[in-house]
């Protein structure tokens, strides 16, 4: 399994935040490798773990209040995904 790490922050849908210069699918990890990744609205993520390892962690963006997440979340020294109500 190949992981794809983030290289900045940014968001997920952005080719350029990812190791492997795209965005993380089925048999990878996308991992926050100790950046903040934000997730939009409307995005569909579809990998097998999303992972905080190295620290960092995956956000909702500001206005983000749908999207889809079919990995498993699997924590390290901080929270893997962190949801916020913004109104």
């Amino acid at each position: 399994m190949a992981t794809n790490s983030a290289t900045k922050n940014g968001y997920f849908s952005d080719t350029s935040v990812w190791s492997l210069g795209h965005v993380s699918t089925t048999g990878e990890d996308a991992e926050a490798a100790g950046f903040t990744v934000q997730l939009l609205n409307g995005d569909t993520i579809a990998c097998d773990n999303l992972t905080t390892a190295g620290g960092g962690g995956f956000n909702a963006a500001a206005g983000a209040k749908t999207f889809s997440i079919t990995a498993n979340l699997v924590g390290g020294t901080t929270a893997v995904l962190t949801l916020v109500n913004s109104g």
